[in-house]
């Protein structure tokens, strides 16, 4: 009885043009030549992804809670954020990048400062119940 070669071993025997290995000159195995999918099927795209999905799906995990003050949360934060976005453009223009990063880091301590400074009132009102 034959032993198997490396190339049977990682194939389980099978030999088809797709799966031979590519040689270099040395003799050693370089890459396999497996088939090439499409863009869209490697990144998970399939028919399957277009079908309605129901009720019944198991994948269906989707929970469709969303209030009018969830929205109104959500519109806010993206005004601020564009405002904010907006803003640093002047802010850079007129100050230069330094006093930016000094203004963006002095903001990035206060504001956890102050949550944290609320976050412990409301902790010790609720403790003096």
């Amino acid at each position: 009885m034959m032993e198997k070669t490396a190339h049977e071993d990682v194939t389980g025997g099978k030999t088809s043009p797709e799966l031979s290995p590519q040689l270099s000159n040395d003799g050693y195995v370089t890459d396999y030549a497996a088939p090439k999918a499409s863009l869209m099927t490697r990144l998970g795209l399939t028919p399957d992804s277009f079908k309605r999905r129901t009720l019944d799906d198991k994948h269906n995990q989707l929970n469709k809670t969303l209030k009018g003050r969830h929205l109104s949360m959500i519109a806010i934060g993206g005004s601020i954020g564009a405002g904010l976005f907006v803003g640093s453009g002047g802010a850079l223009r007129s100050g230069g990048p330094a006093s930016l990063l000094i203004g963006f880091g002095i903001m990035g301590v206060v504001s956890p400062a102050i949550a944290c400074l609320a976050v412990h009132k409301r902790n010790t009102d609720l403790a003096n119940r």
